[in-house]
């Protein structure tokens, strides 16, 4: 969705990409780190195909069409690295395997998942053929710098696929800002390469030569992305071009090492050894002169290669694929490695061990690429499920080398023969054919994964009916937010707060929902999926994780008016399986459960202080007897978890008979039913309804309410007055209906308030202008 949001801009602005959105993460705005590559291809292959004024409908089709292209291309690197790997028929089979896995790469390459990991896949595989490529060709060749310019015949394919290496980094810089991660792979890589080449008495020139060319043509290319005042940040900063400075250097300090070893006929052995400790001394100097660039690529390892804990561990994509959530190691037929892969991860590390051997039997530069590739991305599912969609790389290609090599090793040599003598051939080699069918059958159907797959491609995510209807409201009847949509924005200060006209508001959600609020709703949420404004951890800053677990309306009322919410969206699922990631996040998850012992075992129920904070309060309770929100419109209802909430908090209402004296502004029973999906309140001053009443005596308020749907239910609160005798109110409805320029609502009192002081009941009506400045009205 919000890469959908990039390429809009893009189309108003052409050719600029938009760097800093204003219309998220209110009221900071966040700066946007996605690559300019995917979207800036996406607009302009809509500009072609509209003859240069496309709409948006034809933009968003050609954006929906993106994933499956460019997922399909990816068989097209994989078939040639498993060819060059070791046969035609490896490409072929790990191109067939990589055409019916499940899981991640499947779900992210189908029509509609406009998001640029695919674009990560293809150009990340790229990179290593090209790599493969051009080692395999530059060392054939004995490619060096002097030959470059006087024997052009030699150096044409090495140079060829260097450059087209190069490019193919670059791009994949261009769509994803981690992409120095495949920089790490093939320096570890080269690193090997110049051992094994140095300790066989090979020239390591051509190494140097391919990493020089690469990686500069990279650093120039993306040069122009790159944003100095970031530091060496995440973003497009100096990290990126720094670090391909770095390789250069390398790439010319190895060569030089082992030129100047040879030369002085040192026993060759030494040179793993005097590497280690130029990287070490290397990396120390850089500790003390570059401080922040080292803490950022440490920072990035970790990130990458360990799992997450808190808040972070409860991100879908960031948990590990191969361990838990209780620690422990689990690649099982019921494990999330299986579902991604299937069969064919296993035997993906039979097909890794055996490459494992025939690089120490021969140390092939294209085999040692190939192995590290895939040993870094199997650490890196480790960390990351998110990395799935590379993995499934690797495991095509493994699979397939482990299943071509030992048909291979059985005995099986493959040959040409006529159609005359097919009879004889099969015949002949009817065992290896049996071999070959089972290992297919094995890795892709029908013991493969392609049958789940198959199952899998008819399903797409994005947001259900209940969502994007509800959104389409929030745009038809909500107050514009006189921010243009379209920018251009200027990027305050670091720190400091946009500069957004005084109608400007933000939308509070959860943020896995702030790229659908912006896009479909067209306002601004104050949490997005970059995890920007969750808030929470140690410092408690104010966000969304502390906003839903706020156990007082005073304290969520002084986080809403300190990050400009004027809107709340609460989802089921927010209220139930995903209020424990909301906990997490705001680094406080006690509590908030309790076990019960069942008949059926002991069982998890949310305790009082889930119903007590402020998601219990709005999701399950409608908001009753809060002053200063109100349901302004819900969703159809789903076949969710809420029922059964409901229920828990009835037995809690029963079972205890002092209940209503530890919370008296929670309701006395709910309708056990599910109620919307989705749900939509308004924060309000309130208007203020006061009486006379005799001193500190109780009084009531109730007004029925009736939603869109057609359900009602009654707003309550109770209030004890003053010791001269004042009673106050503050409500969040009015009697009087809607009016221009401010909400819509379709959720709305049927009824008047009825005050109820000492036993005689008064009907009052409040005027919507009351409601929101906060004006007085008295009962008479």
């Amino acid at each position: 969705w919000y890469h959908m949001r990039i390429v809009e801009y893009i189309l108003h602005n052409y050719p600029h990409t938009l760097t800093y959105d204003a219309f998220t993460q209110f009221p900071y705005g966040h700066i946007q780190h996605y690559g300019p590559l995917y979207d800036q291809a996406i607009a302009f292959v809509a500009l072609v195909f509209g003859l240069g004024n496309p709409d948006m409908h034809l933009a968003s089709t050609v954006g929906a069409y993106f994933p499956p292209v460019l997922g399909a291309l990816v068989v097209i690197p994989v078939y040639f690295i498993g060819k060059h790997l070791h046969n035609r028929g490896t490409g072929l089979l790990a191109a067939l395997i990589i055409a019916t896995l499940p899981g991640q790469f499947l779900s992210r390459s189908l029509l509609g998942f406009v998001d640029h990991h695919v674009a990560e896949t293809l150009f990340s595989t790229a990179t290593i053929l090209f790599f493969m490529l051009a080692f395999r060709s530059a060392r054939k060749q004995n490619l060096s710098f002097s030959n470059l310019s006087k024997d052009w015949r030699a150096a044409k394919y090495p140079l060829i696929y260097t450059i087209l290496a190069g490019l193919a980094y670059a791009a994949y810089q261009l769509c994803w800002t981690g992409a120095i991660m495949f920089g790490l792979i093939i320096m570890l890589s080269a690193i090997l390469i110049y051992i094994a080449e140095h300790i066989k008495g090979n020239s390591t020139e051509y190494i140097t030569v391919i990493g020089v060319i690469a990686f500069g043509l990279e650093a120039l290319l993306i040069l122009p992305w790159i944003h100095p005042e970031a530091g060496f940040s995440g973003n497009y900063s100096l990290l990126h071009v720094t670090t391909s400075v770095i390789a250069i250097i390398a790439f010319v300090v190895m060569h030089t090492i082992s030129k100047e070893m040879n030369r002085r006929d040192l026993d060759r052995y030494y040179y793993p050894a005097v590497l280690i400790a130029g990287a070490v001394v290397g990396f120390l100097l850089l500790s003390v002169a570059v401080p922040s660039l080292t803490n950022q690529l440490e920072g990035s390892i970790t990130v990458i290669f360990t799992i997450r804990e808190g808040g972070a561990s409860t991100v879908a994509e960031i948990s590990s694929m191969l361990m838990d959530r209780s620690g422990k190691l689990n690649i099982g037929r019921n494990s999330m490695v299986y579902g991604n892969f299937g069969n064919c991860f296993y035997l993906s590390l039979f097909g890794t061990l055996l490459l494992g051997y025939y690089v120490l039997r021969r140390w092939k530069p294209e085999d040692i690429l190939a192995l590290i590739w895939t040993i870094v991305m199997l650490l890196a599912i480790y960390g990351q499920n998110r990395f799935g969609y590379y993995y499934a790389v690797n495991v095509a290609l493994m699979g397939a080398y482990f299943a071509t090599r030992t048909i291979e090793l059985a005995g099986f040599k493959g040959a040409r023969t006529t159609l005359d003598a097919l009879p004889q051939y099969l015949a002949k080699n009817a065992g290896y054919i049996v071999l070959a069918v089972i290992f297919v059958a094995i890795l892709v159907y029908p013991f493969g994964p392609a049958s789940q797959a198959l199952n899998q491609a008819q399903h797409s995510g994005g947001p259900n009916s209940a969502w994007y209807n509800s959104l389409e409201w929030m745009q038809n009847n909500t107050p514009d937010t006189g921010l243009s949509y379209y920018g251009p924005y200027e990027r305050p200060p670091p720190g400091e707060p946009y500069p957004y006209p005084d109608t400007a508001y933000g939308v509070m959600s959860w943020w896995d929902y702030g790229f659908w609020i912006e896009n479909i709703a067209r306002r601004i949420p104050n949490a997005n999926p970059f995890q920007g404004g969750i808030g929470g951890g140690e410092a408690q800053r104010p966000g969304a994780s502390t906003f839903f677990t706020a156990q007082t309306e005073d304290e969520v009322n002084e986080i809403a008016d300190t990050l400009g919410v004027r809107y709340v969206v609460s989802d089921v699922e927010m209220a139930t399986g995903k209020f424990y990631a909301i906990t997490a996040w705001d680094g406080d998850t006690s509590g908030y459960w309790q076990t019960v012992s069942t008949s059926g075992g002991p069982q998890n129920f949310p305790s009082m202080k889930y119903y007590n904070s402020i998601e219990g309060k709005l999701h399950i309770f409608d908001g009753i007897s809060l002053s200063r929100y109100r349901l302004v419109h819900e969703s159809m209802a789903g076949n969710t978890a809420e029922h059964g909430y409901r229920q828990i908090y009835n037995l809690y209402t029963q079972m205890d008979p002092d209940f209503y004296d530890k919370y008296p502004d929670l309701p006395r029973s709910v309708v056990e039913m599910n109620t919307g999906y989705v749900k939509i309140f308004e924060y309000v001053k309130g208007a203020q309804i006061t009486a006379t009443a005799p001193p500190n005596s109780t009084a009531t308020l109730a007004i029925p309410i009736r939603t869109n749907q057609g359900r009602t239910f009654e707003y309550t609160q109770t209030a004890t007055a003053t010791p001269d005798g004042t009673v106050t109110f503050i409500v969040p409805y009015s009697t009087d209906g809607a009016i221009e320029g401010e909400t819509q609502f379709d959720t709305m009192p049927s009824d008047m308030y009825t005050v109820t002081i000492a036993g005689t009941s008064h009907q009052v009506s409040v005027a919507e202008e009351d409601v929101l400045e906060g004006g007085t009205v008295s009962v008479q």
